[in-house]
């Protein structure tokens, strides 16, 4: 069952998904946001390639439609976007067959030391990819990071999962995405 939390978290995932705002999921989509974290990314020079980034995205699609997409339009609703994510054991699996592996395409494309931790500016620039400013962005930082200096990630991805998944109105993800 989802909670009241969970309905909203999930509405706010599915319109950061929905970049063409047209109301359903599909390839253009993830290839709109794989170019947006692209660009947050372009003064990195460790950046995943391009390629690699749109790719993940791709599978990240491909994957989600193959559970979601129940009606065989090669389109997800929000209807069947909510239903895909209705038990405990759904979100689970979809973050981790799915949305996980997307979390170090996005970690790598904005480390730009390359030392395996996301500092505020890193992230900022991350959070500006998905659209955030910076203001939110830097609030989500104060909340999610280690010890208030930086993101390993580690912590990044455990906050997507948590978002994604959980339902604890205190959890610090939930101010990724305002």
């Amino acid at each position: 069952m989802t909670t009241a939390l969970l309905k909203t978290k999930h509405d706010k995932l599915f319109d950061l998904l929905d970049r063409n705002r047209n109301g359903v999921l599909e390839m253009e989509d993830f290839d709109l946001l794989a170019a947006d974290l692209i660009a947050a990314g372009a003064d990195n020079p460790r950046a995943r390639s391009a390629g690699a980034v749109r790719d993940a995205y791709r599978r990240a699609f491909a994957r989600f439609a193959a559970h979601a997409d129940t009606d065989g339009d090669g389109t997800v609703s929000r209807e069947e976007f909510h239903a895909a994510m209705a038990t405990p054991a759904d979100r689970v699996a979809r973050f981790e067959d799915i949305w996980g592996p997307t979390c170090d395409v996005e970690f790598d494309n904005v480390d730009i030391d390359g030392d395996g931790r996301l500092n505020e500016k890193e992230f900022a620039m991350l959070m500006a990819g998905f659209g955030h400013a910076p203001a939110s962005a830097s609030a989500a930082f104060g909340r999610i990071a280690d010890g208030g200096e930086f993101i390993s990630r580690s912590a990044y991805y455990r906050a997507w999962q948590d978002y994604v998944a959980g339902d604890d109105t205190a959890a610090a993800a939930n101010s990724m995405m305002p």
